[in-house]
């Protein structure tokens, strides 16, 4: 059983613009936030696991693509990404950008 990381959140009582939400499930980063209401909830803070300039995983073109797909979609969602490396990318809601990116 499927259950959306929306409704999840709803019976755990977590409360909307929480501090951090951590994504790292082995390439379905894009299907949990199709599961989730990225404007409804509006975390401060993300960590996603995209590997889409990884070079091990540049043969998956459709994972690459996912990734690429996910991290456009982040920051036309209002975010800025602050920081990335080849497996985890730290976005901040433009909310809290003040200029100084050392969050």
């Amino acid at each position: 059983m499927q259950i959306r990381l929306d409704t999840y959140m709803q019976i755990a009582e977590v409360p909307k613009n929480f501090d951090l939400l951590v994504v790292d499930v082995e390439g379905r980063e894009e299907d949990v936030f199709k599961s989730f209401n990225l404007d409804s909830w509006k975390p401060k803070m993300m960590i996603v696991e995209l590997i889409d300039d990884h070079e091990y995983f540049q043969d998956n073109k459709s994972l690459v693509d996912s990734c690429k797909k996910l991290r456009t979609f982040i920051i036309n969602s209002g975010y800025s990404e602050i920081f990335h490396d080849h497996i985890n990318t730290i976005f901040v809601s433009n909310e809290y950008i003040t200029g100084d990116t050392n969050v």
